[in-house]
Parts: structure tokens; C-alpha cells; sequence
């Protein structure tokens, strides 16, 4: 088995899984709303497939709430600040405002 730098797993690991692990998830979201800020575009929202959600969703309930009154990247219902919904969608979707396209 593969390992990483600093000694964690990558989904990478077992290429046999389907499911990516939650931090390459949220990792990934981040990385395409910079991309999309970058470009001038302003996200709006953030679609995921069912699974997805459930995954990150079981990560945020693992990792527990932040104390009151510090910012949390990762609500119940928002990652990084945009609304979060789920889809019967197979892939994650960042949508920007209106006339732009993600």
C-alpha cells in the first residue's frame, strides 16, 4: 500500500474504492472555487451527488462544531461559505451567477 508524506491514506491508496475520502472532497471543492474567483466568476452555490454529501456530512459530525463564534469552512448546510444542496448529479457541480458559466 502507498502512503503519503506525512503518513496518511489517499483514496489513491486503494484504487479499488470508488469513494474519495472527505479532505480530497473539500480540498477539491476549495481549489475550484479559487479557480473560479480567478477567473472573475462568483460562486453561487455547490451541487453534490447524495453519497458525496453523506460523506462530508459524516466528516463534519466526526470532526464536531466549532466553538461559538469562530468561523467554520464547513457547515451543515454551507462549505466555505456557499449554500451546499445534493442532486441526483454524479458529479460535483459549482454553480456561478447568472450569464457565467462554471
Amino acid at each position: 500500500m502507498a502512503s503519503v508524506g506525512d503518513g496518511k491514506q489517499t483514496s489513491q491508496d486503494h484504487p479499488g474504492d470508488a469513494q474519495p475520502r472527505a479532505e480530497e472532497v473539500i480540498a477539491a471543492v476549495y481549489g475550484r472555487i479559487a479557480t473560479l474567483r480567478d477567473q472573475g466568476k462568483v460562486p453561487t452555490s455547490i451541487v453534490l451527488p447524495p453519497a458525496v454529501y453523506r460523506l462530508i456530512q459524516d466528516y463534519r459530525a466526526h470532526l464536531g462544531e466549532s466553538p461559538q463564534g469562530l468561523p467554520d469552512y464547513l457547515g451543515k448546510y454551507e462549505i466555505f461559505g456557499l449554500p451546499l444542496y445534493t442532486d441526483s448529479c454524479t458529479a460535483i457541480v459549482i454553480r456561478t451567477q447568472p450569464g457565467e458559466s462554471p
